[in-house]
């Protein structure tokens, strides 16, 4: 399966990261969170993933709790 990004006439843009699946790829998005948006990031990360630590959580969790902490998040 091709995961690349399509534009409308079919020509290939890019491949985007697997933020599900991938912690090397959550690891460079956590990487911009600033402005104190890293502690709601925790706290975020904690209510997903539960009494995990923060090292035992999923990408597809860290990816979930980065979105909450934008306010992207959409059940």
């Amino acid at each position: 399966m091709d995961d690349s990004w399509r534009y409308p006439n079919g020509a290939k843009a890019i491949s985007l990261p697997d933020y599900l699946n991938d912690l090397n790829a959550m690891h460079e998005a956590e990487k911009v969170l600033i402005n104190g948006k890293e502690q709601v990031y925790f706290e975020d990360l904690h209510g997903v993933a539960g009494n995990l630590t923060f090292y035992c959580a999923t990408a597809a969790q860290r990816a979930e709790a980065f979105l909450r902490t934008l306010n992207l998040w959409k059940p």
